[in-house]
């Protein structure tokens, strides 16, 4: 089963720990990729192909911690909600379930700041609790959290709202250029197939002319001119079309610094 799958079959189930498994899992690989890329990063006789590669893949990573984290919070919700399966725990329990929820949560929203590119520094607190997050470990007695509250549920979630509204705009744009720029070069290649056809066509016709008779060669000189100048309008043309190509390109670019400066 891929992550979706796994994620609904544990909200079916409220598989509180289950889920919390699989989000601490992913923040670290997602923590180990960022490191990688900030070094490739630094190191400028890096092919630049590759920190594309990794990027890709972290986002890819970006994408599963919040359908994971989403489905994380679900279950949380459904938990304290239900007395049914409020009355499976304890009260330390409970506290402890609402604790990872902020926990986690501040670390999803450090893997996103880090991912767009933004510096983020972690307390000690921070570090202690993302430590305490780990199932394999001991609880850390010098650790201590204070218990979320509903306040702190709402802005978590208009804070993963704010996310991916921005993020779908962002792509919203990017998508909208790169459509802008192939049809772009699909007029230019139509322009320019059809006037390589009227100029081998208008070549042709003066060859024909040209061979019919001697008088009529004045006017192959005039239609060969006529050529000439169709082919300096197809090179205008294309220079145009360059420059329009260009343009959106480096709009592309401004947007997408503009998008990590703002992050």
């Amino acid at each position: 089963m891929d992550l979706s799958e796994v994620s609904q079959h544990n909200l079916d189930n409220a598989d509180f720990l289950a889920q919390k498994t699989i989000l601490i899992d992913l923040i670290h690989d997602i923590n180990v990729k960022i490191k990688e890329r900030d070094n490739l990063k630094k190191n400028r006789t890096n092919n630049p192909i590759e920190i594309i590669k990794i990027g890709n893949t972290i986002n890819i990573k970006l994408e599963q911690i919040i359908l994971v984290h989403d489905a994380f919070v679900q279950i949380y919700n459904k938990i304290a909600k239900t007395k049914k399966l409020k009355k499976k725990y304890t009260e330390e329990q409970l506290d402890d379930f609402a604790n990872s929820v902020k926990i986690l949560t501040t670390h999803v929203s450090e893997c996103d700041a880090a991912v767009r590119h933004k510096t983020v520094t972690m307390t000690k607190q921070e570090l202690c609790n993302l430590k305490m997050m780990d199932l394999d470990n001991d609880p850390d007695e010098n650790c201590n959290i204070e218990p979320i509250n509903d306040k702190d549920k709402v802005e978590a979630e208009e804070a993963l709202n704010r996310w991916k509204l921005r993020d779908q705009q962002f792509d919203d744009q990017i998508r909208g250029i790169g459509e802008a720029v192939e049809r772009i070069g699909d007029v230019a290649l139509e322009i320019s197939e059809k006037s390589q056809a009227h100029a081998q066509s208008a070549i042709k016709t003066a060859e024909n002319v040209k061979t019919t008779t001697v008088g009529i060669g004045t006017l192959s000189d005039q239609i060969k001119k006529i050529i000439k100048k169709q082919r300096k309008i197809e090179c205008a043309c294309r220079g145009i079309l360059m420059l329009i190509f260009l343009s959106l390109v480096f709009l592309l670019v401004v947007l997408v610094k503009r998008a990590f400066s703002k992050k």
